[in-house]
């Protein structure tokens, strides 16, 4: 059995600290996701499912409560804080809508522990239905950045899972 040399050792030290600091510097880069999705309604029939607290929690993966911090509703400078459960974690989130157009626009902006990012819903009428367009920026922060790469892929599909439940909710006219 041979012993490890102090050149050995710094080596494989080496490596994990360039390892770490590739993923940290990585994981702070903003990756922006964009999925779509065409409903069988119009945008007034949509946006609710946007803005309104009972809505967003049938559709939003992991959303089990939503505490407003301003009054008023809906409306841009709204912000309310979300609870989140996934995995048998719990963890919150604030949101603040930045900006705010009823039946045509609506952009978030949030704060978690590991992630500061933009949600932006777009709503196009055509024929009777509605192309609800998502753009997401997420920039993760603090340990967060070290599991950015390894989130990626999960980021998208949520997106898409979520945008297809909120699809079937309005058209079965559930919420």
């Amino acid at each position: 059995m041979s012993t490890v040399t102090k050149a050995e050792l710094l080596g494989v030290l080496a490596v994990v600290v360039s390892a770490v600091a590739g993923l940290w510097l990585s994981g702070g880069r903003a990756e922006i996701y964009s999925v779509s999705v065409t409903i069988d309604a119009p945008p007034e029939a949509v946006f609710p499912y946007l803005v309104e607290p009972d809505l967003l929690r049938g559709w939003i993966t992991g959303l089990v409560e939503t505490k407003p911090l301003t009054e008023g509703g809906p409306r841009a400078g709204a912000r309310s804080t979300e609870i989140i459960e996934r995995d048998g974690r719990r963890s919150e989130m604030e949101t603040e809508i930045v900006e705010f157009e009823p039946n045509r626009h609506i952009e978030v902006h949030i704060v978690s522990d590991v992630m500061v990012a933009d949600s932006d819903y777009t709503l196009t009428a055509a024929d009777g239905k509605t192309r609800l367009t998502e753009i997401f920026i997420p920039r993760f922060v603090g340990w967060g950045r070290l599991f950015s790469l390894f989130v990626r892929g999960a980021i998208d599909q949520d997106l898409r899972t979520d945008l297809d439940r909120l699809k079937a909710a309005v058209e079965s006219g559930s919420g």
